[in-house]
């Protein structure tokens, strides 16, 4: 495992105030670890917010990766194979098996539903209901 990925429910909670989410963030950094969002992971938790705020704070700290073009006929094939029509959480499926990264989480069965369509582990920190 190279690096973590956060998935929009993650940047949701944390633009909601969750303490989990930041708590999180927090530890990642200390780390050393520089969480990645993808653009469509960052679009689809715009479309969920009212205030940006926090999650604008948040993304100080990350690396925010643009999905590029050519990779998405591997986003439809996927879908398509999945039976999903969660093309952010598809997108952020696929660059992080291709990473070799972990996914930080407020939905594994998805995520591991999309890796295991693709055959492959994706390992995956929970963020606990809270």
């Amino acid at each position: 495992m190279t690096g973590l990925h956060y998935d929009s429910g993650l940047l949701v909670r944390a633009a909601h105030g969750d303490r989990g989410a930041w708590q999180l963030h927090e530890r990642t950094l200390r780390r050393g670890v520089v969480p990645v969002v993808t653009s469509p992971v960052l679009a689809a938790a715009y479309r969920e917010i009212d205030d940006a705020g926090l999650l604008d704070r948040l993304l100080t700290g990350c690396s925010v990766v643009d999905f590029p073009a050519v990779a998405a006929p591997a986003v439809g094939r996927l879908l398509s194979r999945s039976r999903s029509d969660d093309l952010a959480a598809a997108a952020l499926v696929l660059v992080a098996v291709s990473a070799r990264a972990a996914v930080a989480t407020t939905r594994p069965a998805a995520l591991r539903r999309l890796a295991g369509a693709l055959g492959a582990a994706l390992p995956m920190l929970e963020l606990a209901t809270g």
